[in-house]
């Protein structure tokens, strides 16, 4: 897991971009968020998504070390569940590298999108649904 930074702002608002991923079969989800704060509630949703349809969920989260996944909320739903928070440390990017590549890939990808469709780059946020 991890969030990327994406400069300017999308043209809906968004400033960042909440990176999930399964170190295993490379499956992935995007979110768009407005605030960082707005990554919690996400992942919430997600790990109930796949409970629901899986019925099952991942034995633990690999985190780097940003504050938006220290949350109590979500660290007292990831209890209940059973889940374990791993994080790595601090300015320690190589520790989560599975989500770090994700996110280079990602990037490559939205710029190829919006450079061959002529469009403003504030359209990033959809450029990033399609390249995910």
């Amino acid at each position: 897991m991890d969030t990327l930074q994406i400069n300017p702002q999308s043209r809906k608002g968004y400033k960042y971009v909440l990176v999930l991923i399964d170190d295993y079969s490379c499956f992935n989800r995007i979110y768009p968020l407005t605030e960082k704060s707005q990554a919690t509630e996400y992942i919430k949703s997600y790990l109930m998504e796949i409970k629901n349809k899986l019925d099952t969920t991942p034995s633990f989260l690999h985190t780097d070390h940003g504050g938006e996944f220290s949350s109590q909320s979500l660290v007292n739903f990831l209890t209940v569940h059973g889940i374990s928070l791993e994080r790595g440390p601090p300015e320690s990017p190589q520790t989560n590298s599975v989500a770090e590549r994700f996110n280079q890939t990602l990037l490559s990808k939205m710029r190829c999108l919006l450079g061959q469709s002529n469009v403003p780059i504030s359209y990033w946020d959809e450029a990033a649904a399609h390249a995910s």
